[in-house]
């Protein structure tokens, strides 16, 4: 199994997906951690946590999903989380 393929699994799993964006909170600057909220509201859906202020934790497969994997655009067993402001 590659590691697109688990990093898919996962995503497809509400509690997996859960914990791996929660993990991605709590290593967030103080300041940007406050700015979700006590949790941040959980997307499935959307494979993302939405904080306040417009910020969102959003998971994918890698850094640019649309593009081929490279030494730049490497994929994990677990894909990446990215915070963006919406």
């Amino acid at each position: 199994m590659t590691n697109e393929a688990k990093a898919l699994l996962l995503a497809s799993n509400r509690l997996l997906l859960g914990r791996r964006l929660s993990a991605a909170r709590a290593v967030l600057f103080s300041n940007l951690r406050k700015a979700f909220g006590p949790e941040g509201r959980f997307d499935f859906d959307g494979k993302r946590i939405l904080g306040n202020n417009g910020l969102v934790l959003q998971w994918q497969t890698r850094y640019k999903p649309d593009e081929p994997e490279s030494y730049y655009n490497q994929q994990t067993n677990v894909g990446i989380v990215i915070c963006v402001r919406t």
